[in-house]
């Protein structure tokens, strides 16, 4: 099944913009660009909105915020979100023209770029999971959350600390959305034995509030947790589900870029 996953065909559209929306205004400019979809086409403006029950294909998330433009990335996922892309262009150019009535003042949205680009920022084609290089299944590598994460079915309040088996099982459930497969029981149960077998570190929080954006409100940024967990054998056959992640997202308020890690070495280890 993860030969399977590994085939979804993904794009990374980065838009470089004339200027940074207001603050706090990543969830309006997400809603506004939908309600500018919906004008176009009723149906994509149904399909890609944020619904029980359907998976999230489009992710608006900011690049960092140390670029030295203002920079946003469209992740699209899936064939169907890539063949509607044509729609995609024609809502942000409802938002240059008229404004986002969802942001102060009616903000335009002065679009200076648009181009596709691959894991590392270069200029590509759309391209599939299976094309990103893995780690080395026994490498050591910490999996950074930085943008907050949050698996809890209760109130965002709520601070339980995830462990990887729950991650791992929660994203190989997306990834089975995102893939229009089903996810059988044993290969769930499969998923969970060989996350909790990758002697993965327990939760440490981060209170590093170095990647956080102008573009979430403070608010936005506390409906979820932000840490890290080590992995000092590698994630061993799990070690695609990792790759995935940075791209899927995984998590509540996902479409607009929360739940996504980095991955990064573990410090002062080779």
């Amino acid at each position: 099944m993860l030969d399977q996953i590994m085939n979804l065909t993904l794009g990374c559209r980065r838009l470089t913009l004339q200027t940074l929306p207001a603050q706090g205004s990543m969830a309006g400019l997400r809603k506004a660009w939908n309600q500018a979809l919906s004008f176009h086409d009723a149906h994509a403006g149904l399909f890609y909105q944020q619904r029980a029950g359907v998976p999230t294909r489009i992710i608006f998330r900011p690049v960092h915020q140390k670029a030295t433009v203002p920079t946003l990335e469209m992740v699209l996922l899936g064939p169907q979100t890539l063949t509607d892309e044509v729609l995609f262009r024609k809502a942000w150019s409802t938002l240059e023209l008229n404004g986002a009535g969802r942001l102060p003042n009616h903000q335009l949205i002065r679009i200076l770029d648009w181009k596709s680009v691959d894991p590392w920022g270069n200029p590509t084609t759309d391209w599939q999971l299976e094309h990103i290089p893995l780690p080395k299944g026994h490498l050591p590598f910490r999996l950074r959350f930085s943008m907050p994460l949050s698996l809890e079915t209760g109130p965002f309040e709520s601070a339980q600390a995830p462990t990887w088996p729950i991650i791992a099982s929660a994203a190989m459930r997306r990834l089975a959305e995102l893939t229009e497969s089903t996810l059988e029981p044993d290969v769930a149960e499969w998923v969970t034995t060989q996350a909790t077998e990758a002697g993965a570190s327990c939760w440490h929080p981060d209170n590093d509030a170095s990647f956080d954006s102008n573009l979430y409100s403070p608010e936005m940024m506390r409906r979820g947790i932000r840490g890290y967990i080590d992995f000092p054998n590698g994630a061993g056959p799990l070690t695609p589900i990792v790759t995935a992640l940075p791209w899927i997202h995984v998590g509540r308020l996902i479409h607009i870029g929360m739940g996504r890690p980095i991955l990064e070495p573990i410090p002062d280890q080779t």
